[in-house]
């Protein structure tokens, strides 16, 4: 089954050249370094159960990505780049998960600069995930 951040995070390392899990992509935990960098956030979501349990279910799963960089215009483009590609994907199976469309649920928001000085900028994204019971 896995999470969505982990999901997004494979897809994004292997579609941008320049996004490297541990390096400058993360899931969950910004650290203070580097400058410039993407992390992803798990933010809850919602199940579908059928009445049959022993059928697949649906989910619908919720993440943050976020950007930080020393430019606000950069931060600002590497996130709209990121999301343009991410809703341009659907019926993708990834980690034994199967998804939808991904949805976009919010404009890019700024959490303004941090303690120091780079801006952070922000958009949550969902989807649908099939998965079994079994998994």
């Amino acid at each position: 089954m896995g999470t969505f951040s982990k999901d997004i995070s494979d897809i994004l390392e292997s579609n941008f050249s320049e996004l490297v899990f541990g390096t400058n992509l993360f899931i969950s935990h910004e650290p203070d370094m580097p400058n410039e960098c993407v992390t992803i956030y798990d933010t809850g979501g919602n199940i579908d159960q059928e009445i049959d349990p022993t059928n697949n279910f649906t989910k619908h799963p919720e993440v943050q990505l976020r950007v930080r960089n020393v430019s606000y215009e950069d931060a600002y483009l590497q996130l709209e780049t990121l999301i343009k590609y991410l809703k341009t994907i659907y019926n993708l199976e990834i980690n034994d998960n199967y998804y939808g469309a991904i949805i976009q649920n919010t404009e890019i928001i700024s959490l303004g600069k941090d303690n120091r000085e780079r801006f952070r900028l922000v958009c949550n994204l969902t989807s649908t995930r099939e998965e079994s019971c079994d998994s």
